[in-house]
Parts: C-alpha cells; structure tokens; sequence
C-alpha cells in the first residue's frame, strides 16, 4: 500500500521562508530530496544554502501562471524524480472593503488558487507516469 510520505523527492513552492521552508527542512531531515521555488533568487539561494542536502531552487511567482508549464517542463527534464509537489506558496493581506484594490484581490487569487491549479496540472502527467505514482499536496488557510 501506498502512503503519502512515501515519495523521494518533493518540490515545495513558497520553500525560502516559513512554512515551505520548515516543510523542507522536516523533509530533509526524513532522508527527502528537496528542490524549493520561490519568487526572490536571494532568499532562495540562502535557503537552499542553509538547508544544505545539495537543495536545488528554482525561481517562480505563482501568481503568473504563464510562466509555469515552462518552469515545470524544466524541472521535469533537470529532475525526473521530482514525485511530490507541495502547493504551499501563498499570500493574505487584509481585507479593508473601503479601500478595495482589485488588481491586489486578482493577485491573491492567482497565487493562492489559479498558481497550484495550474502548477498541479503542470506535473500531473509526470507523477501519473512514474511507477509509484506521485503526491500532490495543497497547503490552505481557514480564509482561502
């Protein structure tokens, strides 16, 4: 029987900071390979240092969906064992309907919901063709 934790090699969006990046040091910690994307090559970089393990980063906004059947074709070629995505990379900013920014709710919307859509579907043929399948997970808050 298959587990969750079962995979190799995880790629975590949102991996430089916070939650992504205490995921990728727990999962390293448990013998995983870890690959991290992130929006800023500096803090990516540092992680990837710090977390040590030969950790491989990509850089990624979410949020511009375009650009990621590209992002992921490349990981897919530079690292085929990738068998775990972890949807993580989020935003949240307060919500004040008086002074409502359209353009910042689009935003949000495209990191927090269209970014793991489409990045899930960017990989799904991948982790379906691998002998043990593949993992995606989806990290949420109570607001999204």
């Amino acid at each position: 029987m298959h587990h969750t934790l079962d995979f190799k090699c995880a790629l975590i969006t949102g991996g430089s900071g916070g939650l992504g990046y205490a995921m990728a040091d727990w999962l390293i910690k448990q013998g995983k390979k870890v690959i991290i994307v992130g929006r800023t090559e500096s803090k990516l970089q540092e992680a990837a240092k710090t977390l040590g393990n030969d950790t491989q980063y990509y850089v990624l906004d979410t949020g511009k969906v375009a650009d990621i059947p590209a992002i992921a074709k490349k990981i897919i070629k530079e690292h085929p064992e990738v068998d775990c995505v972890v949807n993580n990379a989020g935003v949240q900013r307060p919500l004040d309907v008086n002074e409502f920014d359209l353009g910042k709710a689009d935003q949000e919307i495209d990191i927090n919901i269209r970014g793991p859509m489409h990045l899930a579907i960017a990989f799904l043929d991948h982790l379906k063709g691998l002998p043990d399948g593949g993992v995606i997970m989806n990290v949420s808050s109570v607001l999204g």
